[in-house]
């Protein structure tokens, strides 16, 4: 009996094991076809687009893979697209080109005119797309940052923010960009000797700017949102040292998970950001520094200037008669300080430093910047105290201010991927609407706009001059900082600092450009930067940037300094 009992059990294991292997066959077989179909009809569209020659079995990532072997391989991605743009002319015609990279990500839409970008960020405003900011700055900074937030959510979060950034109140804390700034000339002074010594001995001659651009940076973004000295020249700071160095970690790809080191740096971050909330809530409702705080050097700013946190404590308890720091006010606040240290010291630390290399090749230029600070501030020991007695003078400085905008044109550090609505279309160039979905990702990004159509034969040309008068640049082609009712809100910090830190750097410092150095030391070959291909021709200019959240550029912008008159 129990032989039989055996046997039947045998049996209905055997039924069940077939059974179940049809069932998973029959599973995968379903999966496949479906997974083959939806290929099939995503390639049938994308055939049928502007976009540069499509494979029906690879769509366009062979190409893609080609592409990115004609450039360094840490290049930012999207040089690989205007590589493409410039190897297939053809696809400026319509303003815009698709890639289809199914199945490893989505579709993007590459959009080549300016006035078709200002469709998708100024005329309809499409949502900022999930899949990039939610992985990138909603990692590094949180969910809660107002530029993940949509519609009434980001408006009024925004809200909150917008007064401590306005034109008046980065004016009126000049004095303290002004000290960040001595205190980073000082720092770079010593290097200067520093390397200079060890150059004697065989060392390198450079100095990576990078590193001094990004110190003086992130004091003054640390001051202008907290209020408080955060001396990360000087002494270092573990707060922004874990923002710093978590950024090259994060990649933006949504296929690509953080490491645990990125999430430690983040958590501390995060710590270090809620006790200077606290620190600078404690002393704007008392007036005192308490002993949980004595850790900490908090301005004590004059009324008339105050630091982003001061105005968003105000406009979050407007009307109400005993405001309290509550667990949602404080979440709030630490995912958007967090975003605006990230965005506040990264892209203008870049910037900074790409103007003062191609001043660097660009001697003519330097004279001419160097002969209007000469003419505006006076003597260059007292352009400190010239700015500090008019800040008007700084928007008396029309060729510093060409070399900012000329830089931000040929070199793009950061850009907005859009989102369409269900149902959307885009103008082409040619008269067609074009198709959108809201899973395609919408690049409407500067280094696209950098071509012949919109800038002439000169378009990859350093000439500060062309931004003299602005009515020559075409409409909605120069969009540094975007262009849309989501312009970037520390624009003003950002070009207030570029014009006070090159101004006081240059009158102290000259420059020679480090990168054939460089590349000797680092990569053996003093030409290795053209066994790619040149700029003019869709490859990378010679600080070109790489993918750490914004485009950072290649090597630090390692540069020859020598302090004038030592």
């Amino acid at each position: 009996m129990a032989t039989g009992l055996f046997l039947e059990a045998s049996n209905a294991l055997g039924y069940i094991q077939s059974h179940a292997l049809q069932f998973v066959l029959s599973l995968s077989a379903a999966w496949l076809i479906k997974l083959l179909y939806t290929g099939y009809q995503h390639r049938k569209l994308l055939h049928s687009l502007p976009g540069p020659p499509h494979s029906w079995f690879w769509g366009h990532l062979k190409l893609f893979g080609e592409a990115m072997k004609k450039l360094p391989p840490d290049a930012h991605p999207h040089f690989v697209h205007n590589y493409i743009s410039k190897t297939y002319p053809e696809l400026n015609e319509a303003g815009l080109f698709y890639l289809d990279m199914w199945p490893i990500s989505m579709t993007q839409v590459i959009i080549t005119d300016g006035k078709m970008a200002a469709q998708v960020t100024q005329v309809q405003s499409f949502d900022k797309h999930p899949g990039c900011y939610h992985h990138s700055l909603g990692n590094a900074a949180g969910m809660k940052a107002f530029i993940l937030l949509e519609g009434e959510a980001w408006r009024n979060t925004a809200k909150l923010f917008s007064r401590g950034f306005s034109h008046q109140n980065i004016v009126d804390l000049l004095p303290m960009i002004i000290e960040e700034t001595g205190i980073y000339l000082e720092e770079l002074g010593k290097k200067v000797k520093q390397v200079k010594e060890e150059a004697r001995s065989g060392g390198a001659p450079y100095l990576r700017m990078l590193d001094y651009t990004t110190g003086v940076t992130a004091d003054i973004i640390g001051r202008a949102v907290f209020g408080i000295k955060l001396r990360y020249q000087t002494k270092g700071n573990s707060f922004m040292t874990s923002i710093v160095d978590s950024l090259p970690m994060l990649r933006e790809s949504p296929t690509i998970p953080v490491g645990l080191e990125f999430r430690k740096l983040r958590r501390l971050a995060t710590r270090e950001a809620k006790h200077y909330i606290k620190a600078r809530w404690n002393w704007i409702k008392t007036g005192k520094v308490v002993d949980e705080f004595k850790d900490l050097e908090i301005d004590m700013l004059p009324t008339t200037s105050k630091p982003v946190l001061d105005f968003a404590f105000m406009e979050y308890h407007n009307g109400v008669k005993d405001p309290q720091l509550t667990d949602e006010l404080l979440s709030l606040l630490i995912d958007n300080v967090k975003l605006f240290v990230i965005a506040g010291h990264d892209t203008t630390s870049s910037a900074i430093a790409h103007v003062l290399q191609l001043l660097s090749k660009h001697p003519k230029a330097m004279e001419k910047v160097i002969a209007e600070l000469d003419e505006v501030l006076g003597p260059a020991d007292q352009t400190a105290n010239r700015i500090l007695s008019d800040p008007t003078v700084l928007n008396r400085l029309p060729y510093l201010t060409a070399t900012i905008r000329e830089t931000l044109r040929i070199y793009t550090l950061a850009s907005t991927v859009r989102a369409a609505p269900p149902g959307a279309t885009i103008l082409g160039k040619d008269g067609v609407h074009y198709p959108t979905d809201p899973e395609m990702m919408i690049w409407p990004f500067p280094m696209m706009i950098l071509n012949k159509d919109t800038y002439g034969p000169t378009t990859h040309d350093f000439i500060p001059e062309r931004f003299l008068d602005m009515s020559t640049i075409p409409k909605d082609a120069y969009r540094p900082f975007s262009k849309s009712p989501r312009v970037c809100i520390g624009q003003e910090l950002a070009m207030i600092e570029l014009k006070v830190v090159v101004a006081m750097t240059v009158r102290r410092f000259r420059f020679k450009n480090g990168y054939p150095e460089f590349h000797k030391r680092e990569k053996g070959d003093i030409e290795w930067l053209n066994r790619f291909v040149p700029f003019e021709q869709g490859g990378v200019p010679e600080a070109y940037g790489t993918l750490s959240t914004s485009a950072k550029p290649h090597g630090g912008v390692p540069l020859i300094v020598e302090e004038i008159g030592k």
